[in-house]
């Protein structure tokens, strides 16, 4: 960032981290656990961060692209808690793979 552009910085890891982040905080408000929701709350707002900065220094092409994958993160995520909120609340204690 420090040369003024992203060339070569794939905006991946910033995208999937706030996705990752969300989920997390899902899973923390389902189980009522104060340390993992605030947790992950805080990181959601920081890769959120890195995302709009990553995005203010790439070329409109690629700024595109990356504003495109993050609304998709956020329909596949947005689907996710329909599906959570769905569920038996006794079976939350398995991983969610089993459920």
């Amino acid at each position: 960032m420090r040369q003024g552009g992203v060339d070569g910085k794939r905006p991946g890891p910033f995208v999937a981290g706030a996705a990752s982040c969300a989920v997390w905080t899902k899973y923390g408000l389902v189980l009522g656990d104060g340390t993992v929701t605030g947790v992950n709350l805080a990181g959601m707002a920081l890769y959120s961060a890195y995302v709009a900065v990553y995005v203010s220094y790439a070329g409109k092409a690629l700024a595109r692209q990356v504003v495109r994958v993050a609304l998709g993160m956020c329909l596949a995520f947005a689907l996710f808690l329909h599906y959570v909120d769905g569920l038996d609340r006794r079976k939350i204690s398995l991983p969610f793979w089993l459920l």
